[in-house]
């Protein structure tokens, strides 16, 4: 009969027991596509500023062209589902492109 009593006030501990809160949960799965999406808009505003400094504080652009066709289709490029990929791959090129430290120095 003690091991029944025993067993019983086991159920009511955990009864009162704050759970914590599954990362699944919706507000969890909310908070983190949220700052999933802060986090592209983060490397497209990057990217964006990049072209900015390549075309007008340091001149370097090789055809206006070639430019005016880049924006156009990045501007026009408004998938999600292929915006998070474009991300990762122009946040890939300007770090190629832009790092200050070249590969001699490491």
């Amino acid at each position: 009969m003690d091991r029944i009593m025993e067993l019983k006030s086991l159920s009511n501990a955990m009864n009162n027991t704050a759970f914590y809160p599954s990362p699944l949960s919706p507000a969890n799965v909310r908070n983190g596509e949220a700052n999933k999406k802060k986090v592209v808009e983060d490397v497209c505003r990057s990217f964006e500023n990049y072209l900015i400094e390549m075309i007008v504080e340091e001149g370097k652009m090789g055809d206006l062209k070639d430019v005016e066709e880049l924006l156009y289709c990045w501007k026009s490029l408004t998938s999600p589902l292929f915006i998070d990929l474009v991300c990762r791959f122009y946040r890939e090129i300007c770090k190629d492109l832009f790092s200050t430290t070249s590969k001699d120095d490491k």
